[in-house]
């Protein structure tokens, strides 16, 4: 992996998952190179979001913005 991901740049990348249609996988590889992450911290924060269900996908956003999923993605403030 690169460096720790910060949790501002995991929200961002959750937001534009959850706006861009999280079932997209051919977004995973484009939201890698536009944040400057590798594609498995993506589909780490794909897993994370779509952990309790699409219906919940912008409740998980927030919980990441929040700093509750922190150590679920070993993010650094």
């Amino acid at each position: 992996m690169k460096d720790k991901l910060t949790r501002s740049k995991a929200s961002k990348i959750a937001t534009d998952l959850v706006e861009g249609g999280i079932g997209d996988t051919s977004l995973t590889k484009l939201l890698a190179e536009a944040h400057g992450v590798n594609v498995d911290q993506v589909r780490a924060i794909r897993r994370c979001v779509r952990r309790m269900g699409d219906e919940m996908a912008c409740s998980m956003v927030e919980a990441i913005e929040n700093g509750w999923e922190d150590s679920t993605l070993n993010l650094v403030a």
